[in-house]
């Protein structure tokens, strides 16, 4: 579940081939809550060695902890043990779009790979490959 979210930085406006352009980087902050089978134990009348639960479930926080961290950084993901969840925070870029005199804005998430090429011309995508880049 997003908790917050927050724009941190927008570049200025760029034109190509008369369309208009803008890098916008934001923050996503989410909460995952870590899936509990103890109540489903309970409800199947399983019986619960609490040494043993508490040490699978520290071994399973920890395991996800570190896929997290390895997909996310270290500094965008922490877990909460009263909580019982993770929170990351994921910053991504995105693409303002308008083409034409109108004054809508389209957004779209910057991704690598051949997904623009089914959106705008070839000539266009690699001028604004480029462009983008060269805003890092």
């Amino acid at each position: 579940m997003i908790i917050g979210k927050d724009v941190i930085a927008v570049s200025g406006i760029f034109e190509i081939d008369k369309m208009q352009f803008s890098k916008i980087e934001y923050s996503l902050r989410m909460r995952l809550d870590r899936e509990e089978d103890m109540l489903q134990r309970i409800i199947a009348e399983e019986t619960i060695n609490d040494k043993k639960y508490e040490h699978k479930r520290k071994k399973t926080v920890k395991f996800m902890l570190n896929v997290l961290k390895g997909r996310y950084g270290d500094d965008n993901v922490e877990y909460d043990k009263k909580a019982d969840a993770y929170f990351l925070t994921i910053i991504s870029t995105m693409l303002a779009i308008k083409s034409g005199a109108g004054h809508d804005w389209k957004f779209i998430k910057w991704m690598n790979g051949t997904v623009y090429k089914r959106i705008f011309p070839e000539g266009i995508v690699k001028k604004l490959a480029t462009r983008f880049y060269l805003m890092d």
